[in-house]
């Protein structure tokens, strides 16, 4: 390649690819300074307080569940 020139190659994209992208996506909507935008499998820990607030407020956690569902 001489100086000056560019070249532009387009790669594949696979469903790692995709899920990333969607992550990223949600983050940016979510105002997210650092997100973790890999393939963690497993549950989120979320924090005890958070937990008992849901268990307290059942139908809200599930709405908020739900709507979570419906954005990703």
């Amino acid at each position: 390649m001489k100086n000056g020139e560019n070249y532009s190659v387009a790669l594949e994209r696979d469903s790692s690819c995709a899920l990333i992208e969607q992550n990223r996506r949600l983050a940016e909507a979510l105002q997210i300074q650092t997100p973790d935008l890999t393939d963690n499998k497993g549950p989120p820990k979320y924090p005890d307080t958070l937990k008992e607030f849901a268990k307290k407020v059942r139908s809200f956690a599930q709405y908020i569940h739900y709507k979570l569902k419906e954005l990703i």
